[in-house]
């Protein structure tokens, strides 16, 4: 949190006079303005990088999904899906998008997406932070079809590769009591 907006703006401002092509020092003030609810301006800046990012993918990509959630924070939720979908066609062995598409939508009978979803565990070779990504997707797709059980079983897959990814041990913490 920053205990004084108008100095820490003046900051970023100064940083970016001294820095312009230091995209880390815009991303910071992308931030800060998102967190102080200036989203219009924010979003005006995300969409210069995107445009200084032409020749640069990974970085256009990252811009495309910051500019994604600060849509979907602002209640403009069919263009934050644009802006997920944007990326997901170019780089669709990003699964973890897709948590950011269903929780956007509500999926249908025979909706492409779960397809899309259930393709890419099949054809990317993912990490378990992926392929638990795409199993919270699949259950959000189940939960909207009402198929419950489905829906369930992926929720307990997601959870346990989730859970596996850190250790935690409850006597741990009642020896430090």
């Amino acid at each position: 949190s920053v205990s004084d907006p108008k100095r820490a703006e003046k900051h970023f401002k100064f940083a970016r006079l001294k820095a312009p092509s230091n995209d880390k020092i815009t991303e910071g003030y992308v931030d800060f303005l998102t967190a102080q609810l200036r989203h219009r301006e924010a979003l005006e800046i995300i969409n210069v990088l995107i445009e200084d990012s032409a020749g640069n993918f990974n970085a256009r990509n990252k811009f495309f999904v910051k500019k994604g959630r600060l849509l979907k924070q602002m209640g403009q939720f069919e263009e934050a899906e644009a802006a997920f979908r944007k990326i997901i066609h170019s780089v669709p062995h990003e699964v973890s998008l897709w948590s950011d598409i269903a929780s956007l939508k509500t999926f249908k009978t025979d909706d492409p997406d779960i397809a899309a979803i259930e393709n890419s565990l099949a054809l990317y070779d993912l990490d378990d932070r992926q392929i638990s990504s795409a199993y919270f997707s699949l259950a959000k797709a189940h939960d909207d079809l009402q198929d419950f059980d489905q829906s369930f079983f992926y929720l307990e897959q997601g959870n346990r590769l989730r859970r596996a990814q850190f250790y935690y041990n409850v006597e741990d913490d009642l020896v430090t009591m």
